[in-house]
């Protein structure tokens, strides 16, 4: 049993990832702003941490859609789901993305997460990128 994620796995963990961000910003941040009058809705969405969080989520909602579809691709050739670093990879990917949105929500700033997530997530897409230009 290998400690890094297949293309498979890791598709399904972006998926479940970016899910559990929608569901938390439809529960602790929307959800807040029913029945605010229109001066404190705009009051609560210009808090330091309402704006982080809607800054990391829509750039998790960004990057989700791309990655579900390179470790999708990755999963379907035989070839590249088998590799083992494609296998880290993939774990970059995810682990990335996990960190980069939760790591910001959690400390209500993007550093240092931003920054940790970001490279991750680039380093990742970087070698999906060169792996799947083989393939072609």
């Amino acid at each position: 049993m290998s400690f890094f994620l297949t293309p498979g796995t890791a598709a399904f963990a972006t998926l479940a990832n970016t899910l559990a961000a929608k569901i938390f910003m439809s529960a602790a941040v929307r959800s807040k702003q029913t029945g605010m009058n229109k001066e404190t809705g705009k009051k609560f969405l210009g808090e330091p941490w309402v704006k982080n969080a809607y800054a990391a989520q829509l750039n998790e909602a960004e990057y989700s859609p791309l990655f579900f579809s390179v470790l999708m691709y990755a999963k379907m050739g035989s070839n590249l789901n088998s590799s083992s670093s494609i296998g880290v990879a993939s774990t970059l990917c995810v682990a990335g993305s996990v960190l980069y949105f939760w790591g910001r929500v959690f400390t209500g700033k993007p550093l240092p997460f931003s920054l940790i997530g970001g490279s991750m997530r680039y380093a990742g897409l970087l070698y999906l990128t060169y792996a799947i230009y083989g393939t072609l």
